[in-house]
């Protein structure tokens, strides 16, 4: 595709070796790239109908790549599973060109972590707090104390998770997908996830809306904005 980017087939064989890989985001955006230069050339692709099968494959790959489940167990003698879901944000692309032909006519391409910028996207460093929140194991953990003054390094064996009983009050700033939040709202604390852009957030309030929705607040928070009191005004 670098020695010859203005021709479609390369952009399939791109495309498939990544779908073949697992790489489906890479693979939605070399098949559709495909189809953009081909129509931006006039040509028609080879085997159109299996180039919009791969496309269509890879799409639902890049669906399911971008979905996180984690579980959590209840207590007591018949304790239920219930399952936290967070979906990273696929964006739809606008094609440069239309095609010629409603035949070679290509689904959207889609870009995880779009629109919503890095809120959109689940980081491994929040993805291993949340299941650090729904863990009962102990671990060790750093810990301040303070002696004569001084303030002393201790490392203590506790359960986070087991901070965030019912009664707790949890403010997540900078929530993003809201994976931290949330997990801390299934362990039964009450929770305000704040973020500028609140669109991933809400999205993940809606998806487990069914636990959720009365222990979860959503509010919009501004870093950069000094006026900005959505979340001392309104969910606190």
């Amino acid at each position: 595709t670098r020695r010859a980017p203005a021709w479609p087939e390369a952009w399939v064989t791109l495309g498939r070796a990544a779908l073949n890989a697992g790489r489906y985001v890479a693979a939605v955006e070399a098949l559709q790239r495909a189809f953009e230069v081909a129509a931006l050339g006039g040509d028609v692709l080879d085997d159109v109908l299996e180039v919009r099968h791969d496309l269509e494959r890879a799409t639902e790959g890049a669906r399911r790549a971008a979905r996180v489940e984690l579980f959590f167990r209840g207590d007591g003698p018949r304790p239920e599973i219930t399952t936290l879901v967070i979906e990273q944000q696929l964006v739809v692309k606008a094609l440069s060109s239309a095609s010629s032909s409603e035949e070679e006519e290509p689904a959207s391409s889609l870009f995880t972590g779009g629109g919503g910028g890095t809120s959109g996207v689940v980081w491994e460093c929040g993805l291993a707090l949340a299941r650090r929140i729904l863990d009962d194991a102990d671990h060790d953990v750093d810990t301040v104390d303070l002696r004569d003054d001084d303030a002393v390094l201790v490392k203590k064996k506790t359960s986070l998770g087991a901070g965030f009983s019912s009664g707790a009050s949890v403010l997540d700033l900078g929530a993003g997908t809201g994976i931290a939040g949330f997990a801390a709202a299934l362990r039964g604390a009450r929770v305000v996830c704040a973020d500028v852009d609140t669109a991933p957030l809400e999205r993940t309030n809606a998806l487990n809306a069914e636990w959720a929705a009365t222990r979860v607040a959503v509010a919009r928070y501004d870093w950069d904005d000094d006026d900005d009191e959505a979340v001392s005004a309104g969910a606190l």
